[in-house]
């Protein structure tokens, strides 16, 4: 049993030794409802094998009722597809919409028509996707509902819209694999061997020298390390961070377990007598209780674009800019409705006076699609530029963490569409191709297909009628 878990149990000993004179059911409840937070809580920090192993054993009292059996059933369900154990959650997801459809939320619903897209059911996909079609806009979850439906509606005739050279890289290790940059002749990108907790623990950064890929451990790391920003001449860098301990994840406050690991920008200087960096200052101290990932450093190294969920966010995550003061960074700035949604907004990078990032809650194929936008001299978003990229950087599947080389003409994106094994994978991706070309890192990539990745939409593809092409020729 590990720490976490062990003070989980005192701190419930002492709770229920306080209940003594309870009637016997009502302490039956009581114990039942906080095993249940404790799940929940769980799930926050997406550590879904602990979440399912209490969910089961709540299940496992035949003497629930069954409005609570289905309420536990389908977040044990959404649980299990996280970590990929798409059949059982199938049966479970499909168990519950037979009996109690009122027990689904938009995100559920989302999970249910993911969960037959990993079998490989497209048809059932949809079929379960238009049930759920009767969500109110205004609820956070509907956009992404919507986007998984319109996907698989036009998912068959995608292929037709548009080509391009997409590639699995090689220096993906086994395991997780998301988001990478150039860096000292080399790659650098996340790995993590947590397969089931990519985002919050256990990842950590990897160099790819162009023959073999390793840990990187010049970053001083904790739970997680990146991603990262690289800048002012390779001295600088910026990364995310989690910085709890295991033992400091879950507490509990009159009963309720609260949540408090959040990730946090650091920015490092690099040594060079040690080759190390070290120097380690967090950016924004004055919010504790928000998780801060994801940062972006323009070329000039003036603005910083990184993603939180700040309680003056729309909803969800949101991409924020800051400027460079000579106090430091300045109060982040809301990049606004041409931006953020009710849902999440991640990995922002930004190259030129363009930023690109990834969202579930704009229009899109499903899960997250990466968007563009242009932005001002001052660095904000200009209003009506925002920009889909089409088919086959998006799919139906997640696509996110998007990068482009300087000459805009190639990068990388990830994403854990099938041929990825279904983990998030790193693709190396090309805009136009006239001829079969070589990376000096990427010799295992043979692109000798004649391609226009991002060619105008035909009037009839309304879904990517805002194409990139001309957000990325300008």
């Amino acid at each position: 049993m590990n720490i976490m878990r062990t003070l989980l149990r005192q701190s419930l000993i002492l709770a229920l030794f306080s209940l003594a004179l309870m009637p016997a059911n009502a302490k039956q409840n009581y114990d039942q409802l906080t095993r249940e937070k404790i799940a929940d809580s769980y799930v926050t920090m997406q550590r879904f094998a602990e979440a399912e192993n209490e969910y089961l054993s709540i299940l496992s009292d035949k003497s629930i009722d069954l409005l609570t059996y289905d309420r536990v059933n389908i977040k044990l369900a959404s649980a299990m597809y996280n970590i990929r154990k798409y059949k059982e959650a199938e049966k479970r997801f499909g168990a519950v919409i037979v009996r109690n459809m009122a027990a689904y939320t938009p995100q559920f619903a989302c999970d249910y028509v993911n969960t037959l897209i990993r079998l490989e059911k497209l048809q059932r996909a949809a079929d379960v996707a238009k049930q759920f079609n009767g969500y109110s806009a205004s609820h956070r979850g509907y956009q992404p509902l919507q986007n998984l439906l319109q996907g698989l509606e036009q998912y068959g005739n995608l292929p037709s819209m548009t080509t391009a050279a997409v590639n699995k890289a090689p220096f993906n290790t086994k395991g997780s694999n998301f988001w990478c940059s150039r860096f000292n002749n080399g790659i650098l990108f996340i790995h993590n061997d947590n397969n089931e907790a990519a985002m919050l623990r256990g990842a950590e950064l990897y160099f790819y020298d162009g023959k073999s890929s390793k840990p990187y451990a010049k970053v001083p790391r904790t739970l997680q390390t990146g991603p990262a920003c690289i800048y002012n001449n390779g001295k600088s860098m910026i990364y995310t961070d989690n910085h709890y301990r295991e033992d400091q994840m879950v507490r509990l406050q009159k009963d309720e377990p609260i949540v408090t690991n959040y990730l946090n920008i650091v920015e490092l200087s690099y040594n060079e007598k040690t080759q190390q960096w070290d120097n380690a200052k967090s950016i924004f101290n004055d919010k504790p209780f928000s998780s801060i990932c994801h940062p972006s450093v323009s070329e000039d190294g003036e603005r910083l674009y990184f993603a939180a969920d700040f309680t003056d966010g729309r909803g969800g995550m949101d991409i924020y800019m800051s400027r460079k003061t000579k106090k430091g960074w300045s109060e982040p700035v809301n990049m606004g409705l041409s931006v953020n949604t009710k849902n999440d907004e991640l990995y922002p990078n930004v190259s030129g006076n363009t930023l690109t990032f990834s969202s579930n809650g704009h229009k899109g194929l499903g899960g997250m699609d990466v968007y563009s936008v242009t932005l001002n001299d001052d660095g904000l978003p200009i209003s009506k530029t925002l920009a889909h990229l089409p088919y086959p950087i998006n799919t139906i599947y997640n696509d996110y963490a998007y990068m482009q080389d300087e000459d805009a003409e190639s990068g990388y994106l990830t994403s854990d569409r099938p041929n990825g094994g279904d983990l998030d994978a790193i693709y190396s991706w090309v805009k136009r191709v006239q001829f079969a070309e070589k990376d000096p890192l990427l010799e295992g990539m043979q692109v000798v297909k004649k391609s226009a990745a991002f060619i105008e939409p035909t009037e009839q593809n309304e879904l990517i009628a805002n194409s990139v092409a001309e957000a990325i020729a300008q």
